[in-house]
């Protein structure tokens, strides 16, 4: 949390015992406002032992609840609130999570909201690492520190997000595989023009300019939003479409890539 917020991002945590609390003291130390999403009453401060920290990041930051005053405090609440927490957040990080874990429900619910998923690997032999480590099987970003996660938001926040390069140095690229090495599987999708407009027929307008714009190659949703002028939450949702169609297929940093059979 403090390295996170030092360098221009923002934390949001579920303000629990553990990974959550830590991350909300990091930011606090680094002098940088957090917010809180509590699967509480606004005005229950849960759990107990975090009820300081709760109000001196009330007092920093934000503190949020979508229940009300009074409301009764039930164990389903708070995988209700885990849907804010991915929502208010461009990515989620998953420190640790074991194979049942509410960790998992917020990372399930990043992706279903175009979020981006970073987990951090642990030894294979630890509950606690059961779920980080199936996320990053399944697709999610394995970080090994908060650069991992800034490098990723540094071009679409050139402003913002400022980490020091001498502290966090890019790792070595790997060497480059001859193109005779390559298989097909490496080689993006291309469709000439002619057969791309005959494909696109049984598309609607809005799915036919954004399957043209990521005809050329991986295309990012931010690319996609200036170059149709749709906002990016209208693209996201024509993703989903598309995806479940099989038209697209979603990569890391809510990148998208032609799919068409």
């Amino acid at each position: 949390g403090q390295e996170i917020t030092s360098y221009g991002g923002c934390v949001v945590t579920g303000m629990a015992l553990g990974v959550d609390g830590a991350a909300a003291r990091g930011a606090l130390l680094a002098g940088k406002p957090c917010v809180g999403v509590l699967g509480t009453a606004i005005d229950v401060n849960y759990p107990a032992a975090n009820s300081l920290l709760i109000d001196d990041v009330a007092s920093a930051g934000a503190v949020v609840s979508e229940f009300p005053p009074l409301y009764p405090t039930k164990p389903e609440n708070f995988p209700r609130r885990n849907r804010i927490i991915s929502g208010l957040s461009c990515g989620v990080c998953i420190v640790e999570a074991p194979a049942r874990s509410g960790a998992l429900i917020t990372a399930n619910l990043a992706l279903e909201q175009g979020r981006d998923v970073f987990a951090v690997p642990g030894n294979i032999d630890s509950p606690n690492s059961t779920g980080t480590n199936a996320l990053i099987r399944d697709g999610a970003k394995a970080i090994t520190g908060a650069q991992d996660i800034l490098s990723e938001y540094e071009g679409l926040y050139p402003g913002r997000i400022q980490y020091d390069t001498e502290l966090y140095s890019p790792p070595k690229r790997a060497e480059k595989v001859s193109v005779s090495a390559k298989t097909e599987i490496d080689k993006p999708q291309t469709i000439p023009y002619s057969d791309l407009e005959s494909r696109l027929t049984e598309y609607t307008e809005d799915h036919r300019a954004l399957l043209r714009c990521i005809s050329r190659g991986e295309t990012h949703v931010d690319e996609m939003a200036a170059s149709t002028g749709f906002s990016a939450a209208k693209v996201l949702a024509c993703m989903t479409v598309l995806t479940i169609r099989g038209a697209v297929k979603p990569l890391p940093g809510k990148r998208y890539s032609l799919n068409l059979k």
